[in-house]
């Protein structure tokens, strides 16, 4: 019974992460937009992938808050991510720092 227990708590935190990771990219999928898919740096935005996962949360709730205006996109950041849980920031700094 033990060994059951073990396993489907190890498969649950494993599936967990992976739905963290999707959400991430289903989140993204709109910062693409100016961002690019891979994070890459545009006419909009600067490079954003591989940042770590500390300072795209830290960003983004900076963002939020509106306590930051990089190149005066802060009122379009905020907008985009106002109605943003921290768990749907920390899914989508999560996806974005895996981004090379």
């Amino acid at each position: 019974m033990t060994r059951t227990v073990t396993f489907s708590s190890l498969l649950l935190l494993f599936l967990a992460s992976s739905l963290d990771a999707a959400d991430g990219s289903q989140l993204y999928a709109e910062c693409a937009k100016c961002h690019g898919t891979r994070g890459e740096k545009t006419e909009f935005s600067r490079a954003i992938g591989g940042w770590s996962r500390g300072e795209i949360k830290q960003a983004l709730k900076e963002y939020r808050a509106g306590k930051r205006n990089l190149r005066g996109q802060g009122s379009i950041m905020r907008q985009r991510i106002a109605a943003f849980s921290d768990a749907q920031i920390d899914a989508v700094a999560a996806y974005v720092s895996s981004l090379k």
